[in-house]
């Protein structure tokens, strides 16, 4: 049985997805019936969601790295998605350090969970949208730069491979916010524009 570097961020994904909407119930449901107990489950699972991000994040940028991204809308889904997990982690940074100086969650709060859960939704989408549109990170679509298996190749070998991986989607990150590139996916403008960028490439390369 071996595992890809690549096919661990699919499964931490989830954990912020459920944890978050968990935290937000146990917390609506302690303002209303008055319950200390579900307040403090509450504050414990919204820090536990932001940690779960933290880990979702550094899977991703595993993911990314090793995975073959096309210019034109897989690349702009792919930064689009990023863009709104690194939002979506800060939201839960600010969360998190809210409920631990806060006894009681105030509307605000309820107000930003909800913003992050529409965008967490959205971001999940994207994300199925490169897996099965676009096949990014699909081995038999070809949609992979290289693979190192845990339980088939060294330790050595799957570390060497998670390093390249994680540089590579650190240069690419930054080389597209330098450039301005955020969210692709939602912003025409930035669509057409990187559109002319990736043609004049084509032309200069031909």
């Amino acid at each position: 049985m071996t595992l890809r570097l690549t096919e661990i961020h699919p499964g931490t994904v989830h954990l912020p997805i459920a944890l978050l909407p968990a935290a937000l119930a146990m917390d609506a449901l302690g303002v209303a019936t008055g319950s200390r107990g579900m307040v403090q489950a509450g504050r414990l699972l919204v820090g536990a969601a932001f940690g779960s991000a933290l880990l979702a994040g550094a899977t991703g940028a595993l993911a990314q790295g090793a995975a073959k991204v096309e210019e034109g809308e897989p690349r702009a889904l792919l930064t689009t998605h990023r863009t709104l997990n690194l939002a979506l982690t800060v939201m839960l940074a600010g969360m998190a350090a809210h409920r631990a100086g806060h006894r009681w969650p105030g509307g605000g709060y309820f107000a930003a969970g909800l913003a992050a859960l529409g965008a967490m939704g959205y971001s999940a989408y994207l994300g199925g949208r490169m897996s099965y549109e676009h096949g990014i990170g699909v081995a038999k679509a070809g949609g992979l730069r290289e693979t190192a298996e845990i339980g088939r190749d060294g330790a050595g070998t799957v570390l060497a491979a998670a390093a390249r991986a994680v540089e590579r989607a650190l240069r690419e990150s930054v080389r597209e916010v330098a450039r301005g590139s955020l969210l692709p996916a939602l912003l025409p403008g930035e669509r057409a524009a990187r559109a002319s960028r990736a043609a004049r490439l084509g032309r200069a390369r031909a």
